[in-house]
């Protein structure tokens, strides 16, 4: 998230973690209020892991306006166009382990 800080986003205290098997996704609702910008970032610390995130409104439609992966880390930004439930969709799609820990937290301006 330092990037992020440094142009002014505020971390919030909320966390979300875990471990996921390959392939496999979780689902985390979050309310977000229009006209907000957020970037949420997870991360693992398990070298040769790579994860995705992308978050959904509440009708199932792809809501980010920019997402990127590298190697451990993923972001995706969302500018909230209303207020609602959205859906980060987390998921780990290389590890070489069979179930891999990640951390995710969100920033706001």
């Amino acid at each position: 998230m330092d990037p992020y800080v440094k142009q002014g986003y505020l971390v919030r205290d909320d966390q979300w973690g875990g471990d996921l098997g390959l392939r496999e996704q979780k689902a985390i609702p979050h309310t977000l209020f229009k006209g907000n910008d957020y970037w949420f970032c997870m991360a693992t610390d398990l070298e040769g892991a790579r994860l995705a995130i992308h978050v959904y409104d509440s009708k199932g439609k792809l809501a980010e306006n920019d997402s990127w992966q590298k190697g451990r880390f993923a972001c995706a930004r969302v500018l909230a166009p209303a207020t609602g439930t959205y859906y980060v969709i987390v998921e780990v799609t290389n590890s070489p382990k069979e179930r891999t820990t990640w951390a995710m937290v969100y920033g706001y301006k």
